[in-house]
């Protein structure tokens, strides 16, 4: 649709719900009025129920307004694209390119390039009648967070102030284009971030300059009430260990990203021996330790070990490795259940000495007297 005529929706007879909306043209006194994630239709032919949509407000919405758009030569746009000398540029469509989206489009200085007709540019507002400028009634828009609301002097305004220009049959206000180009401005209302004002109150609108003797501000920028942040001190856990406790090495494929915090070989069964403790880290929740290993002794965290009771802690099965270092045989005939062979720890469950006397029982036995009585020799004949 060539020149789609993009407005701002001000006022009845459009619905209450369809006011200080995006809408478009689709026949004369028809429009689509973007509301609600959707385009819903209305109907007025009063000028005075709308006005030209802005480039910012075109810009905000183009999203939802370029599917909308069919371009043909000689449609106006402004250049989006953060391109060289491009950007915010107004040029016009020259030809539709070999890429699907792409146009090649033209500058006031003759220069050409392609662009993207959904991403890098937006079709320019469309040019104001001037019985529309003189009759319509300024609005001002809905205050915006990070917005402040400005309103440009009127001529009236500006000749009180002596800074009104004759030129012809008409005139501008100082600093403004001597063609007339801005004066659509004259006695409106925008919204400026807070952010586009210079240090001198300066700022460029729809890529136009204005100064701080153009407008006075009806509104200063809404700020949001700052929330107090409040810093939580991180909750430490008690030490799981004690200097001198008998630990045992959990393998690195146990522990976080199959790693040691600070490196290191793999220890997995080994019985280290706690020398100090070190500072907490919160991002593993538990604190540092200094443990004996068979180089020497590491630097090691609190969970990267198993509390050591003579056994291996892990769930293993009897007559299996359980990684690369820890063998477990099916039965044992040692007091000690580590023993180290060639790199190798093999782990002999403990010999458990059985308590004979715990299990004897006797019946009590009766201790009789030796009788008292002497031997009687017969002689016999």
């Amino acid at each position: 649709m060539a020149n789609l005529k993009i407005i701002w929706t001000t006022g009845s007879p459009f619905s209450p719900g369809c006011i200080d909306k995006i809408a478009y043209e689709t026949s004369p006194g028809k429009w689509n009025v973007y509301r609600d994630g959707s385009w819903t239709s209305q109907t007025t032919y009063s000028s005075d129920s709308y006005r030209p949509a802005t480039a910012r407000e075109i810009t905000e919405h183009w999203d939802v307004l370029h599917p909308m758009w069919t371009p043909e030569p000689g449609d106006k746009v402004i250049i989006t694209q953060d391109h060289y000398d491009w950007h915010n540029k107004r040029a016009v469509i020259v030809e539709k390119h070999s890429y699907e989206d792409y146009w090649r489009i033209k500058k006031e200085d003759g220069e050409a390039t392609v662009f993207s007709k959904s991403t890098h540019m937006i079709l320019a507002p469309y040019e104001e009648t001037a019985k529309h400028v003189e009759t319509s009634k300024p609005t001002i828009p809905i205050p915006k967070e990070g917005y402040t609301t400005i309103k440009f002097y009127t001529e009236e305004e500006f000749k009180a102030l002596d800074r009104w220009v004759t030129y012809g049959s008409k005139g501008y206000p100082k600093g403004w284009n001597n063609e007339g180009y801005m004066n659509k401005y004259l006695g409106t209302y925008i919204l400026i971030r807070k952010s586009d004002f210079k240090a001198d109150h300066s700022f460029n609108y729809e890529d136009w300059h204005f100064r701080v003797t153009d407008y006075q501000i009806i509104r200063e920028s809404v700020e949001p009430k700052p929330e107090p942040k409040v810093e939580l001190e991180p909750e430490m856990k008690p030490q799981r260990f004690k200097v001198g406790d008998k630990v045992t090495y959990r393998f690195r494929s146990d522990c976080k990203d199959n790693y040691y915090r600070w490196g290191g070989d793999d220890h997995g069964g080994y019985v280290g021996t706690i020398k100090s403790y070190d500072s907490y880290e919160p991002d593993y929740n538990c604190y540092g330790i200094k443990v004996t290993s068979r180089e020497g002794e590491y630097t090691m965290l609190e969970s990267e070990f198993y509390e050591y009771d003579g056994t291996y802690s892990g769930n293993v099965t009897l007559g299996t490795f359980t990684g690369s270092s820890l063998r477990v045989i099916s039965s044992g005939t040692t007091d000690t259940p580590y023993i180290q062979t060639s790199g190798v720890i093999d782990y002999r469950p403990p010999v458990t000495k059985e308590d004979v006397l715990a299990k004897y029982n006797q019946a009590p036995v009766t201790l009789h007297k030796k009788p008292k009585t002497k031997l009687i020799t017969v002689n016999a004949y």
